[in-house]
């Protein structure tokens, strides 16, 4: 079942959004916290929703702040939704990622069909990124990796790594690889930061399969183990 993440910090809001979404199908899921953009942000990767609907104004908080950060680790698609809209408000928002921007009030049937166009476009554009791989489905276009009733998204930089691997899946794929095409997606890191971020990805990937996939050469660069 496809989940849908509510952001926004008015209860009764959250209450209708959530009878619209389960009666047309999805799973609702909400946050209900706003003390602080890092413990949303934190929510989010917990949760692992497959798009979030996020006010912009939350309780003091920015939404546009927010949508900022959750770009900078994920591709999940996201519909902004707010009741003061000004032009600018709205290019930046889709200038820092946003997939749609709706101005309330709306009508439920137009928010569905704006729901259902975003998620068809992303499936569209993720049907050539996905994996399989060790017993898991990985999908680099969103960033997700499920196996069995588990799912785990990646960061940018932990997906272009994890793309290159599985590409050259058999062979070994050298650091200055891994570098160069972290930079053509303008991931600007440094030796120490490559290192840095393939362990993280070998550590995520072994919590969720339960083994190391994920082989260091030693002077020559890496590899996937298993098929």
């Amino acid at each position: 079942m496809t989940r849908v993440l509510i952001i926004e910090d008015e209860p009764e809001i959250r209450r209708v959004l959530g009878e619209i979404l389960v009666g047309a199908g999805y799973e609702a899921l909400e946050i209900a916290n706003f003390e602080n953009l890092d413990q949303i942000s934190t929510e989010v990767g917990e949760l692992q929703p497959d798009l979030i609907l996020l006010d912009l104004g939350l309780a003091g908080l920015s939404g546009l702040e927010l949508l900022r950060r959750l770009r900078s680790t994920s591709n999940i698609p996201v519909i902004i939704l707010t009741g003061n809209s000004t032009e600018s408000s709205e290019l930046l928002a889709m200038g820092y990622g946003a997939d749609d921007f709706i101005l309330k009030p709306y009508k439920s049937e137009i928010l569905l069909l704006r729901i259902r166009a975003v998620l068809r476009r992303t499936m569209e554009g993720a049907h050539q990124d996905i994996y399989n791989f060790a017993g898991a489905r990985i999908d680099l276009a969103r960033g997700a990796i499920s196996f069995q009733k588990r799912r785990i998204h990646l960061t940018k930089n932990e997906m272009v790594i994890l793309r290159q691997l599985l590409e050259e899946r058999g062979g070994i794929v050298s650091r200055e690889t891994l570098m160069t095409e972290l930079w053509n997606n303008q991931e600007y890191i440094n030796d120490n930061a490559l290192t840095v971020n393939v362990s993280r990805l070998r550590t995520k990937l072994e919590k969720l399969i339960g083994r190391n996939v994920i082989e260091t050469h030693k002077g020559l660069g890496y590899s996937l183990v298993g098929d």
